[in-house]
């Protein structure tokens, strides 16, 4: 996949995400439906990998949707890396800052790490 068609599905899906944390729906609707004019209006064959993965981006907000979830939708790519690091390190900081030792707190960010998409 070409890295610019992929950063543009991905920017479109953030800011989806994003609007949607801050209950700005209407933002939502708008970045949803630029992901699906992605699907279905580049009909080249040489778009087929921009559409395969905003249809994958797209059932995850369907899927969020129907479960009343949109809300805690990670963000993805370079941007939702850069939000999982900071979570760490702010969860971190909390765990030093409440006197916890430093073995159980390599525990438990190790724990929190192998099960940020599940919580």
């Amino acid at each position: 996949m070409h890295e610019i068609e992929k950063d543009f599905t991905e920017y479109l899906y953030n800011r989806y995400v994003e609007a949607e944390r801050k209950n700005d729906f209407d933002r939502g609707r708008i970045y949803e439906d630029l992901l699906d004019r992605c699907i279905y209006t580049l009909t080249s064959r040489k778009y087929s990998t921009i559409r395969r993965y905003a249809k994958e981006l797209q059932k995850k907000i369907s899927s969020a949707r129907k479960n009343g979830t949109t809300s805690r939708l990670r963000l993805v790519g370079e941007e939702g890396k850069r939000e999982f690091e900071k979570m760490i390190k702010e969860y971190r900081q909390s765990l030093i800052e409440e006197g916890i030792p430093e073995e159980i707190i390599t525990g438990m960010v190790m724990h929190r790490k192998n099960n940020y998409d599940n919580d």
